[in-house]
């Protein structure tokens, strides 16, 4: 689970600004909240408001940022994608800096770092305990200091003496296989690689391919809720197609040819044409996703997903995560920039409706995103310390304020209304009646 994540230097942010789902004594919707052996409360869902270029987008690409730069790291002697505050003079050189708690079965960390293009400045990880913290490791420039029992690994300082500066020991530390010894190293890469899943307004459910298996657990399920959503689509499905009438290069079907039996490649293009290739016994077959739905003879006819409406497709992209967020298995972070992006506004209420029905103490799964729709600015929906709101300054720099901060905000004032008369901020100032066209 995420904690708390805080960023200075970052885009809009010039000054840092924390972000943070830890609960505060807010007695509403207690039960949906996650109970954590430390004692404190987590929330399962935060929404972020603000006008157009207030800092929502900046603050999911700086979390965004520091789960590539751990996952992946940066190549020898390139820059480090740092994108700092651009206007002041001042910050253009100056480091920025990426701090995140986390908080991974029941174990608790903080893991931070400042860098500037060239080189990281610092990075330093803590386990946070019931009553103290121990740090584990901590960089500054070149010099690294160990504190027991890592001091006492020897193979630790020398995979810190070949740390380049532009990248994180962390992410080195795990390329050179260390967690046999120090599994916790490789349990906070996993997290940023495998538990915070992020999308961007352009992202796309990658793993589309299973929609078409139907022995794929997942298939079943988003079939069983698209009728319910009222899209009339009431399954999808995966029809077989001639592979030589999709014009697909040659070079790749001898690629996949030559990969071997089973070997399948799923492919989406920009109009939503969703194929899957496979490779049997040398021959290459194709299937492409398909919408099914209902004549009203009771028959059933399939569309092809590029004439299906922007929404429902969206249904289909974010169908996935509302299961996967319900479900048992490994609790996943979400962070999702515009989610409602092309949902009637019911729709997405339902759908968050639907996830927090599945919240429960013992559950370790969240769900952040940012929104327009101001409907959900709804305190029998959420939480106040659920809500959050960026604003720029008059010098273009971004603030982050959680609605729980706000002691006029009661329970049972109406949040919506105070925001839309500018009192909450992030509501944007338009000036257009005294505009010369």
């Amino acid at each position: 689970m995420l904690i708390t994540f805080s960023v200075a230097n970052w885009r809009l942010f010039r000054d840092e600004v924390t972000f943070s789902m830890v609960a505060t004594a807010e007695k509403q919707k207690k039960e949906t909240l996650a109970d954590l052996s430390l004692g404190s409360k987590l929330l399962p869902i935060a929404a972020i408001y603000g006008a157009n270029a207030s800092g929502k987008t900046s603050l999911i690409k700086a979390l965004a940022f520091v789960k590539e730069f751990v996952v992946n790291g940066s190549l020898p002697d390139s820059a480090i994608n740092i994108d700092t505050f651009a206007l002041d003079e001042k910050f253009l050189k100056k480091p920025s800096s990426f701090k995140v708690q986390i908080c991974i079965l029941d174990q608790y960390y903080e893991f931070s770092f400042t860098a500037d293009r060239q080189k990281i400045r610092e990075e330093r990880l803590v386990q946070i305990l019931k009553t103290t913290e121990k740090e584990l490791y901590h960089r500054k420039g070149k010099t690294f200091e160990f504190n027991n029992p890592l001091a006492k690994d020897k193979r630790l300082k020398f995979i810190s003496e070949g740390t380049r500066d532009n990248q994180l020991f962390l992410t080195n530390s795990v390329s050179q296989n260390v967690e046999l010894q120090h599994p916790v190293f490789k349990s906070i890469y996993n997290w940023f690689k495998e538990s915070l899943v992020i999308l961007m307004t352009e992202s796309r459910f990658h793993a589309f391919q299973r929609f078409i298996q139907e022995t794929d657990p997942l298939s079943a399920k988003v079939s069983k809720l698209l009728p319910l959503l009222n899209t009339g689509i009431v399954g999808l499905e995966g029809r077989d197609v001639d592979i030589d009438t999709l014009g697909l290069p040659a070079p790749f079907l001898q690629k996949l040819k030559s990969m071997g039996e089973g070997v399948s490649a799923g492919i989406g293009n920009l109009v939503d044409d969703m194929l899957v290739i496979k490779n049997e016994k040398g021959v290459l077959k194709a299937k492409r996703l398909m919408a099914k739905h209902r004549k009203v003879d009771g028959s059933e006819v399939f569309f092809n997903m590029r004439d299906e409406s922007d929404g429902s497709k969206r249904c289909i992209h974010l169908l996935p995560m509302f299961i996967d967020l319900v479900s048992e298995g490994p609790a996943k972070v979400y962070v999702i920039d515009e989610i409602d992006r092309s949902l009637h506004s019911e729709l997405f209420i339902q759908l968050l409706e639907f996830y927090l029905g599945h919240c429960e103490a013992h559950k370790r799964s969240q769900l952040i995103f940012t929104t327009h729709n101001l409907l959900t600015m709804d305190q029998d929906l959420l939480r106040r310390d659920e809500m959050w709101v960026t604003e720029r300054d008059q010098e273009g720099a971004a603030s982050l304020i959680s609605f729980g901060e706000y002691k006029e905000v009661r329970n049972d004032k109406d949040i919506r209304k105070s925001y839309q008369q500018g009192r909450l901020g992030g509501v944007p100032k338009i000036q257009l009646d005294s505009a010369v066209v």
